[in-house]
């Protein structure tokens, strides 16, 4: 768990006032068990309810996604505002680097709040994609240096890259429809397969870290039993949403058919329908069991679970400031060397 506020005569207050990474972790951890739960609402569960469910049941959690959305989206901005403050100090970080993430920054924040209001237009839907995606590599690059941030940055990478392809993906694929060409859309259904298949490699990433993790008492164990049971719930919801179209299908079943039916990548890749479904549940999922691990330094955690949470959706306003909030904070906590050694140390700070 995050270490509990320092005070004059803790021998560790120095290092945790001192350390952005280790002095934000409570901060960052709530950001990311809130980014979770609107998730798990927003793409889950909620879509799929109306229709299903009573209408008095449909309002209750139509406002709770509702209000874990909007909270998502005030501790995201203060996040990003907190971790641009401790980014714009770093100076192991090149000056050109820091232009481009301050800048991409602005790009994300500039469209999300709009984006609060009313749908971006398809040219600000792929500024916010491009955006985003530079803050990431930067992010990656920088993250790679340090042992502590490195498999969240090639994490990062990899998802930037699928973000990229996806969009790639979406124009290929709007050509096609306006020249009514089936060649182009073929191809961009091939562009989309690529796209899952760079997003199931970063999951994969973030799994074997998450399967590293040392727990007191269990030991790696700890961590394996984690991913394993996050990836089989992410295997039973599938299921149960395959399930969902028949005539004799629970309530809960149709409810998960109709909501992932909804969260389907457009174009569809060739032959991984079923898995670009299991891959988008499969990162809500290992991202709650990154976020509730107590032994392991808050910040990376935290980014970690932003990191799924955005996964290569970069064009959904609220993913796209998820992942500029990791990239910055992967940033900040690969430079903040107490979170370094604390990580070795001490992992539970």
């Amino acid at each position: 768990m995050d270490a509990p506020a320092p005070s004059s005569h803790s021998p560790d207050s120095y290092d945790v006032m001192a350390a952005p990474a280790l002095r934000m972790a409570w901060l960052l951890r709530a950001v990311a068990w809130c980014a979770v739960i609107a998730s798990v609402l927003g793409i889950v569960i909620v879509p799929g309810m109306h229709g299903t469910y009573s209408s008095a049941v449909v309002e209750r959690f139509d406002s709770a996604s509702l209000i874990f959305s909007y909270g998502m989206g005030v501790l995201l901005l203060l996040a990003a505002v907190l971790g641009a403050w401790d980014f714009s100090r770093l100076r192991e970080v090149h000056i050109l680097a820091r232009i481009a993430t301050m800048t991409s920054g602005i790009v994300v924040v500039g469209l999300f709040l709009p984006a609060c209001a009313t749908k971006l237009p398809p040219l600000g839907s792929a500024l916010l994609v491009v955006s985003a995606t530079t803050i990431s590599v930067v992010g990656a690059i920088v993250g790679s240096r340090q042992a502590h941030t490195r498999a969240a940055a090639i994490a990062l990478g990899i998802f930037a890259g699928s973000a990229l392809v996806h969009l790639l993906a979406w124009h290929v694929a709007n050509l096609g429809a306006t020249r009514a060409s089936t060649t182009l859309w073929d191809f961009s259904r091939g562009i989309s397969t690529a796209a899952v298949l760079l997003d199931a490699a970063g999951q994969m990433v973030v799994a074997a870290w998450l399967g590293t993790r040392i727990h007191p008492k269990l030991g790696t164990w700890g961590g394996q039993i984690a991913s394993a049971i996050a990836l089989a719930l992410a295997f039973g919801i599938v299921w149960g949403a395959s399930r969902g179209g028949s005539e004799t299908a629970s309530p809960w079943q149709a409810m998960l058919h109709a909501s992932l039916a909804d969260a389907m990548v457009s174009p569809p890749p060739w032959g991984l329908g079923a898995i670009s479904t299991f891959l988008g549940v499969a990162a809500l999922m290992l991202a709650g069991a990154i976020s509730v691990q107590p032994y392991a330094v808050g910040a990376v955690t935290a980014v970690l679970t932003l990191i799924l949470v955005a996964h290569g959706g970069f064009d959904a306003p609220l993913r796209a400031l998820a992942v500029t909030v990791a990239s910055i904070w992967l940033m900040v906590t690969s430079i903040d060397q107490r979170a370094m050694w604390r990580s070795i140390t001490k992992p539970t700070a």
